[in-house]
């Protein structure tokens, strides 16, 4: 047996000493960016999905305003203009219409269309397109034109955010000069929407953003919340309730749930690119659901131990009904080759001291890293305590941990004094683990904190008078 007699105890400086505190993190946030289709639907909805009933639908824009819109966004949407360089050098920015239009009137007769796009009661993007109208007569049918629309961006930016609650607006307008009084020279001007007859092509606006930039995802451990954060710092051949990974996400598409086809979830070692997990999402009852907005759950899943140490990248793989594939990827989770941990034996958190009395205090030491790498333990207590307490650990020379995986089982006796009054309310315990990695000598660390409550400690009676 190892005897410390112990005035003041403390562990001695060492470089790079860390106490293998979990990495909390912010949520990770997506920057891609793919082009969606709003289609011109009935109810002069501009959706997301394509229209596949109630056939084409048509709307008079002759000075009057023809308006389509969002559903109430769920989430903030930017949305990013294309670039256009103009002759002079300088860039535009704009979203691209395609839309069926007809225009119809007397010989001679033209018509100048207005697009604008509005967000927050303000217009943010215009365009028009001139052409002359259709002289129909008898015998002669005037057809919708398929027409593609540039509408820029205003202000010179190359991008406008709508806001969450708000909705997204197009507004079409027609104006028509060279129509006459008569009752065959009246003028019309119409949008052809919903399902186009006899064409496979749609009124359509194309914007480039991202409806899911919002989502939330995490890796945790088992019974965190969102506000605990992420989990960063793994080993590889940690206990099986410290191999278990919680997957917390948060899916949220600004378009609702209709949005989303599917989400899946990968897990994958970056060097070799190998994928560990590969989990389609769906509804878990209690665990996983749909919500107005998207996906929201936890997935858990123990990874299996003797896995390669280095860094791992976790995703989350969201299709929408479009088809576009957008990858939310979590901070990069390190598996580190090299770690220690201390726990009581007897998973407790709590030991108990009397007067004169030893206490042994079973431990758990477990060597948590690559299973290639072995290396040596010391214990401390880190506690000041006085003269009178004497503390001894059962092996003098620490321990010697020849791989990843190994547990020991050490054992640390107290015997404290008579006197109690001054016991601490706590005790901290320290392992150090020292190993050789590439030639350099490195230092990990994990304290153990445990309670101290006193037995067999009477108080004197108290006499009043």
């Amino acid at each position: 047996m190892v005897v410390v007699l112990l005035l003041q105890v403390g562990a001695a400086p060492i470089a790079s000493l860390d106490d293998s505190n979990d990495s909390r993190m912010d949520a990770p946030s997506s920057n891609q960016v793919e082009t969606y289709s709003l289609y011109l639907a009935q109810g002069n909805n501009l959706s997301t999905v394509l229209p596949t009933s109630g056939g084409q639908l048509e709307a008079s824009a002759l000075d009057t305003n023809v308006e389509f819109s969002t559903n109430d966004l769920l989430q903030p949407l930017q949305v990013v203009g294309s670039k256009r360089q103009t002759s002079d050098g300088s860039s535009q920015y704009y979203v691209q219409l395609n839309v069926f239009l007809k225009a119809e009137g007397p010989q001679n007769s033209a018509v100048t269309w207005t697009f604008s796009i509005i967000s927050s009661g303000s217009t943010v993007a215009s365009g028009e397109h001139d052409a002359e109208a259709c002289s129909g007569g008898f015998g002669t049918q005037c057809d919708f034109d398929h027409e593609t629309v540039d509408i820029f961006l205003n202000g010179g930016g190359d991008s406008f955010t709508a806001p969450e609650s708000g909705e997204l607006i197009l507004r079409i307008r027609a104006e028509m000069s060279g129509c006459g009084d008569g009752f065959f020279d009246d003028c019309e001007a119409k949008v052809a929407f919903n399902q186009i007859s006899g064409d496979s092509r749609s009124s359509l606006l194309d914007i480039s953003t991202n409806a899911v930039s919002d989502t939330i995802f995490y890796v945790q451990r088992p019974g965190d919340e969102f506000i605990d954060g992420s989990v960063n710092d793994w080993y590889p051949n940690d206990i099986i309730d410290d191999r278990e990974m919680q997957f917390s996400f948060d899916v949220k598409s600004a378009f609702g749930r209709k949005d989303i086809e599917s989400v899946e979830l990968r897990l994958r070692y970056t060097e070799t690119n190998e994928i560990i997990l590969q989990k389609d999402l769906e509804p878990v009852s209690q665990k996983i659901e749909w919500t107005t907005e998207g996906l929201f759950g936890r997935h858990k899943w123990t990874y299996q131990s003797g896995l390669d140490s280095g860094e791992y990248e976790a995703e989350l793989r969201v299709t929408d009904v479009q088809s576009n594939v957008f990858v939310i990827t979590h901070d990069t989770l390190s598996m580190h080759e090299f770690g220690v941990s201390l726990k009581h034996s007897e998973e407790r958190s709590v030991e108990y001291i009397a007067p004169g009395a030893i206490t042994p205090v079973p431990l758990q030491l477990i060597h948590r890293g690559d299973a290639t790498l072995s290396m040596n333990v010391d214990l401390q207590l880190l506690t000041t305590l006085g003269s009178d307490w004497l503390v001894e650990f059962d092996s003098p020379g620490g321990y010697s941990m020849n791989s990843g995986g190994t547990i020991l089982s050490p054992v640390m006796t107290i015997t404290a004094p008579l006197d109690l009054s001054d016991a601490p309310s706590e005790i901290r315990i320290r392992a150090i683990g020292e190993a050789e990695v590439g030639g350099v000598f490195e230092s990990v660390s994990d304290t153990l904190e445990l309670d101290l409550e006193k037995l067999q400690v009477y108080q004197p009676p108290v006499v009043s008078v």
